[in-house]
Order: structure tokens, then C-alpha cells, then sequence
């Protein structure tokens, strides 16, 4: 039977990269979803995780994709990603029917 769901954490730029992703899986389907907390949330974590040398590149990048991410639609569902992670990966697979 194999595996027949699963989920991939990354980030998705482009259309191309959902399909690049989508054949790379050999997947009939790819939900695509956003997991969304507000910028000031985002480098709050950030700012806890990362190093002096690396934080600028990761702010910067971060308050890039969050504009990028509003305007684009590729997204298949918004999640609030500021509840705990189980509440949000409940709700994930809710949604999507597991």
C-alpha cells in the first residue's frame, strides 16, 4: 500500500515550485498551505533561534515572504500558526479530510 499521505515543511515561491514539488513526490495532488503568524510573532521566534551572523539575512527574508506570501495565492489554506503546534496540525488535518 506505501505511503499515501504525508506532509513536506518548506517554502513555496511559485507555481512552478508546487509542481516541481508535486512531480518530485509523484503526487496526484498538492495542498499548499500557509502557515501564517504576524510579522512582529515571526521575528520574535526568529531573534530566540538564530545568531548574530545569521539573524539579518533571516529578518530581512522573513518580512519578504510575509508580503510576498499575502499577494501570491498559492496558498490552499491559512493556519494561525501562533496557537500550539498540536492545535494547528489538528486543524491541518481536519481540513484536508485525514
Amino acid at each position: 500500500m506505501g505511503i499515501n499521505r504525508f506532509i513536506v515543511a518548506g517554502v513555496i515561491e511559485s507555481a512552478a515550485d508546487a509542481e516541481g514539488l508535486k512531480v518530485a513526490l509523484g503526487a496526484e495532488r498538492l495542498a499548499v498551505c500557509r502557515l501564517h503568524a504576524p510579522l512582529e510573532v515571526v521575528e520574535q521566534r526568529l531573534r530566540r533561534r538564530e545568531d548574530d551572523e545569521s539573524l539579518g539575512w533571516f529578518l530581512a527574508r522573513a518580512a519578504t515572504l510575509d508580503a510576498q506570501f499575502e499577494d501570491d495565492g498559492l496558498d490552499d489554506l491559512v493556519l494561525d500558526a501562533t496557537r500550539p503546534v498540536r492545535e494547528v496540525a489538528q486543524e491541518l488535518a481536519s481540513l484536508l479530510d485525514w
